[in-house]
């Protein structure tokens, strides 16, 4: 119950000793929200039964040190940008299903919380404006790091719920006006629903890796509205023409490495020779 409402300075503050005396039960039953505001040094001291009783969502959450304690059930949860991170054991504990389906298309739809709570590399670019307006829910999912770069427009614009998922995400989830903000492809096709799916700092640097572990069968199903929160090469092949211009500007390097090899045909149409 204190956990719960533990601001994210104090949550950061919390000493190993309080995370120590939470009991499995206790822990499994805690709320997202204070499983998300819990500093990473608060979680590696989660006892392995209570990582394995969180919930989905809790699991999701977890730092990337607690990731390595978590069940190959909440392992399977974990985002794509969560999996890069994880330690070897983690990984190896990933099920064949959840390493399968890890890719910025499969990130793009886990659950939006799950999206949004990828831990430090998003957090990074939350801010302490954001977190101020946010609701008190949104403030306490919010991460100490996560609170130092957020805009005060894009966290005005927010939904509760955008505003509780800080992080490059959180821009495109925001409304039209912060939408705005996002890159080109996200404000100009991204429908409401798919701009909250939209990974503008990802999209902008998948590794010709990641764009490679996208199978054919994920982009095939992108519908025109979701292709915005595809992978650049599912961009490419639903929207060859509309796509070249922007993709070309912000992922050559991937759509060249690996276009031919997923989308042969969009690939020569877009990207002649």
């Amino acid at each position: 119950f204190a956990a719960t409402e533990c601001s994210p300075v104090a949550a950061a503050e919390c000493s190993a000793v309080v995370a120590a005396e939470c009991s499995a039960v206790a822990a499994a039953e805690c709320f997202p929200i204070a499983a998300a505001e819990c500093s990473p040094v608060a979680a590696a001291e989660c006892s392995p039964v209570a990582a394995a009783e969180c919930s989905v969502v809790a699991a999701a959450e977890c730092s990337p040190v607690a990731a390595a304690e978590c069940s190959p059930i909440a392992a399977a949860e974990c985002s794509p940008i969560d999996a890069a991170e994880c330690s070897p054991v983690t990984a190896a504990e990933c099920s064949v299903v959840a390493a399968a389906e890890c890719s910025p298309v499969a990130a793009a739809e886990c659950f939006p919380i799950a999206a949004a709570e990828c831990f430090p590399i998003a957090a990074a670019e939350c801010s302490v404006v954001a977190a101020a307006e946010c609701s008190v829910v949104a403030a306490a999912e919010c991460s100490p790091v996560a609170a130092a770069e957020c805009s005060a427009v894009v966290a005005a614009e927010c939904s509760v719920v955008a505003a509780a998922e800080c992080s490059p995400i959180a821009a495109a989830e925001c409304s039209p006006l912060a939408a705005a903000a996002c890159y080109p492809v996200a404000a100009a096709v991204c429908s409401h629903i798919a701009a909250t799916e939209c990974y503008p700092i990802a999209a902008a640097e998948c590794s010709a890796v990641v764009a490679a572990e996208c199978s054919a069968v994920a982009a095939a199903e992108c519908s025109s509205v979701a292709a915005a929160e595809c992978s650049p090469i599912a961009a490419v092949r639903v929207f060859p023409g509309f796509y070249s211009r922007i993709i070309l500007r912000y992922c050559r390097r991937v759509i060249r490495c690996c276009c031919s090899r997923v989308f042969p045909r969009s690939c020569s149409r877009v990207f002649p020779g």
